[in-house]
């Protein structure tokens, strides 16, 4: 890894590829196992919720969907989807899941925006 620090302005820096190499190490560190999202959706319905786990993306079921409702999801565009009104973000530390809860309308009165406006700001930032 010291053959690709870089100085650039007199400071060290890693490499591009090596911080592509980082991130995606820790996105392999910390997925969620089979195990764990089944556990997950048990303890939900239990609790009398409604739990749907989708095949795949789950961007083409909740923009298929015409309710509001909660999603549990680590990407980060679920946010701009319309009908999703609460994210909850969930983070592996150690045995134990905890989560990050986003509310839709505390992120629309933070930046002034309309759902529709926040929606197509989702849209048109997307890398394409």
């Amino acid at each position: 890894m010291a053959a690709e620090i870089t100085k650039a302005d007199g400071k060290a820096r890693l490499s591009k590829s090596a911080w592509k190499r980082m991130r995606n190490s820790l996105r392999r560190t910390y997925r969620i196992s089979a195990f764990q999202k089944q556990s997950l959706v048990s303890f939900l319905e239990s609790l009398g919720l409604n739990v749907v786990v989708a095949d795949g993306e789950a961007d083409v079921w909740i923009a298929r969907q015409t309710d509001s409702f909660s999603v549990l999801s680590s990407d980060s565009d679920t946010l701009f989807h319309t009908n999703v009104q609460t994210w909850f973000i969930p983070k592996i530390r150690g045995n134990v899941m905890l989560c990050s809860v986003v509310a839709k309308e505390d992120v629309l009165a933070r930046l002034e925006l309309l759902t529709y406006a926040f929606t197509t700001l989702g849209i048109y930032s997307y890398p394409s």
